[in-house]
This record gives C-alpha cells, sequence and structure tokens, in this order.
C-alpha cells in the first residue's frame, strides 16, 4: 500500500486530482484542510486527524479509520460504506445524509445525521450517541444494543424492527418516531419524549426502565387538531387515547395500524378516510361521517356506531362483534368477510352492499337485523341472525324472531 504525505496529498488535491483510494494515510494530519469530493476509500486512516476539514460528499468506502480524529468534520452526502469506524471520534461531525452500514463502537457524540439513510442491519452497538441529531433518520433493522443515545434527537426517525437493547435513552426525544417492531428490552427510556410515536403499541416496551418518560399516547386533542389543520394527513401508527374529537372535520385523514383508546369521534366527519388495521377499543363514532372510507381489517369490537355513515365503504374483514351499528347507512358497502357476530344492526340499511362467493361470506350469526333493509345485498350469510320486519335481499319481509328482538 502506497504511502502519501500530507504536503504531497494536499498538492495534487490542488492539481486536480481527487481519487486518492488505497493509500496508507495512517497518523496523517490533514486537520483543517478543504477536501470536497475527496476519493478515500479503501484507505488506511488509523490514527489520521482530518478534525473540522471540509470533506463533503467524499467517498471513504472500506476505509479503515479506526482510532482517526474525524471531530467536527464536514462529512455531509459522503459514503461509510463497509469502513472500520471502532473507536474512531466523529464529535460534533456533520453526516447529514452519509451512507453507513457498520459504525460498531465508534464516538458519534453531537454529530448531524439528520435525514441519514443507514443501510439495513447497520451496527450500531455500543456506539456513543451522546447528543446526536438523528432527526429524519432512517434505522430500519439496525442494532443499536447496549448505544448511548443519552439527549439524542430522533424526531421522526424510521426504526421499525430496530434493536435498542440495554440502550441508554436518557432523555432522548423520540416524537413521531416510527417503532413497529422495535425492541426495547432493558433500554433506559428515563425522561425521553415518545409523544406521538408511531405503531408504539407494536413494539417491545414491556421490560423497558420509565421515569418521567412521555408516553406515545401523551398526544392531546388540541395537538392533533393543531397538526391537521396545519396540513398533516399522514397519522399512520398514531396511538389515541382518551380523547374528544366530537364534531372535528378530518376529511381524508390516515390512520392505518393506529391505536385508538376511548377516543371520542361521535359526529366528525371523516370522509375518505383510511382506517385499515387499526385497533379501537372504547371508541365511539356514533353519527360519525365515514362515507367512502377504507376501514379495512378494523377492529372495532363493542364499538359505538350508532347512526354512522359507511356508504361506499370497504369494510372488508373488519371486527365488527357485538358492536352498535344501529340505524347505521352501510349502502353499497364491501362486507367481504367482516364479522358482525351479535352485533345490533336494528334499522340499519344495508342495500346494496355485497359480500363474497366463498366461505368468506359476512357473518351474521346473533346479530339483530330488526326492521334492518338488506334489499339489493348480495352474498351474506344470514345464518341465525335475528329478524323481525328485516327487508330481505330480495325484497321480501322476513320476522322470524320478532319475540327474540
Amino acid at each position: 500500500m502506497e504511502k502519501m504525505s500530507a504536503e504531497e496529498l494536499l498538492e495534487r488535491y490542488a492539481a486536480g486530482e481527487r481519487d486518492f483510494s488505497g493509500l496508507d494515510l495512517r497518523e496523517i494530519n490533514l486537520a483543517s484542510a478543504d477536501l470536497e469530493e475527496i476519493q478515500l476509500n479503501s484507505c488506511d486512516l488509523r490514527g489520521s486527524n482530518f478534525a473540522r476539514a471540509n470533506l463533503k460528499n467524499s467517498r471513504l468506502r472500506k476505509a479503515d479509520l479506526s482510532g482517526a480524529d474525524f471531530s467536527w468534520v464536514n462529512l455531509e452526502g459522503g459514503s461509510f460504506r463497509d469502513a472500520q469506524l471502532r473507536d474512531a471520534n466523529l464529535t460534533g461531525a456533520n453526516l447529514k445524509n452519509c451512507y453507513f452500514n457498520e459504525v460498531y463502537g465508534a464516538n458519534l457524540s453531537f454529530v448531524n445525521l439528520e435525514g441519514t439513510q443507514f443501510s439495513m442491519y447497520t451496527d450500531l452497538i455500543e456506539t456513543n450517541l451522546t447528543g446526536a441529531n438523528l432527526k429524519n433518520c432512517c434505522l430500519d433493522t439496525s442494532h443499536l444494543d447496549r448505544t448511548n443515545l443519552t439527549n439524542a434527537n430522533l424526531e421522526n426517525a424510521q426504526l421499525e424492527d430496530s434493536s435498542f437493547t440495554n440502550a441508554c435513552l436518557v432523555n432522548a426525544i423520540l416524537t413521531h418516531a416510527k417503532l413497529f417492531g422495535v425492541d426495547f428490552e432493558g433500554a433506559d427510556l428515563t425522561g425521553a419524549n415518545l409523544k406521538g410515536a408511531r405503531r408504539a403499541h407494536e413494539a417491545s416496551l414491556e421490560n423497558a426502565i420509565f421515569c418521567n418518560t412521555i408516553m406515545p399516547d401523551a398526544i392531546t386533542a388540541e395537538e392533533f387538531l393543531e397538526l391537521y389543520e396545519a396540513g398533516e394527513r399522514d397519522f399512520q401508527g398514531l396511538h389515541l387515547k382518551d380523547i374528544d374529537l366530537s364534531y372535528a372535520y378530518l376529511v381524508a385523514i390516515d390512520l392505518c395500524d393506529s391505536c385508538l383508546t376511548n377516543v371520542n369521534l361521535s359526529h366528525a366527519n371523516l370522509s375518505e378516510s383510511q382506517l385499515d388495521c387499526s385497533e379501537a377499543s372504547g371508541i365511539n363514532l356514533s353519527f360519525a361521517n365515514l362515507e367512502d372510507s377504507s376501514l379495512d381489517n378494523i377492529d372495532l369490537t363493542d364499538a359505538n356506531l350508532m347512526g354512522a355513515n359507511l356508504k361506499n365503504c370497504n369494510l372488508s374483514a373488519a371486527y365488527l362483534t357485538r358492536a352498535n351499528l344501529r340505524e347505521a347507512n352501510l349502502e353499497n358497502t364491501s362486507l367481504y368477510m367482516v364479522d358482525f357476530e351479535d352485533a345490533c344492526l336494528v334499522k340499519a340499511i344495508l342495500t346494496n352492499s355485497y359480500g363474497s362467493e366463498d366461505e368468506y361470506k359476512p357473518y351474521f350469526r346473533g346479530a339483530d337485523l330488526t326492521e334492518a333493509n338488506l334489499k339489493g345485498a348480495e352474498e351474506l350469510n344470514l345464518t341465525d341472525a335475528i329478524f323481525c320486519w328485516t327487508i330481505m335481499p330480495d325484497g321480501s319481509i322476513r320476522s322470524d324472531n320478532c319475540e327474540q328482538s
């Protein structure tokens, strides 16, 4: 491996050369040097000093930075693919939009990594990320076990299926972060802020350490409505709990994969919205307008949907067991594989609603269809339903169970 001095490198760089790949640059001192777009791929940079240098848009693929000083360096847009960063000091560095796939044991305290797209399975185990800016980063499937993230900013970061086992997240900001499948086993979340974190109900938080921790469901009705009024429509995976959104105007909102616990949406306008795969425990949707919305695979067990407008909705595979749908309008609604067991559908409108031709027809066992209108409905499994002055799909009246209704 050819060795080169700092003086020679700077002279050749000034002459227009940019590719210095494969060189032995151990312990070279290039502190504060302006080396934008330099290529140092496969270089031996062990013990080198690049403190406060400008390396914007540089390439350090497969370089060995073990023990190197890259503190306060500008590496925005750079690439560290397959680089060795063990014990490297990147304190305060600007690593915005950099590419990493292994950062095991590096010192990245106070670095700016905003918007950085880490590759899948990036190894950040035991890395020091104290005070780091990881806002809007993508760290999906990354390993951050035993990593120090004290005071780190992970706002709106994508962290799906990542591991934070025994990590230190004291006073960390995780607001609006995507937490699906994240493992926080033994993680210290003392003073951390998880308000508005997405799909937190699908993260492993059971054995984390909590002390003065702001939880994902801490978002208030006022904060939620302010976000909507400011133009936000994507609320996928949000956890809303014990808030009153009655009469709210929330047209075309996306609440897929959300957890809605004891939320009052009575008389709210949710037309043209998406609530697919959401969990809705204790929800009140009475007289809500959900016309043209998608509620595919939503869990509305025991929900209050009295008088709700579900016209032209997609309710495929929804769970409506014991739900109150009295006087609800389900005209022209897709009911493929819906479970209406023991639901109340008294005076409900199901005209021209439709199920499936196969064994996945909507299931009405024990459902009360007293005075319901099913005219024109197709492919429904009405076995063991309760009929009293019920208008059947063919227009006939059925009153088999008037004494039970």
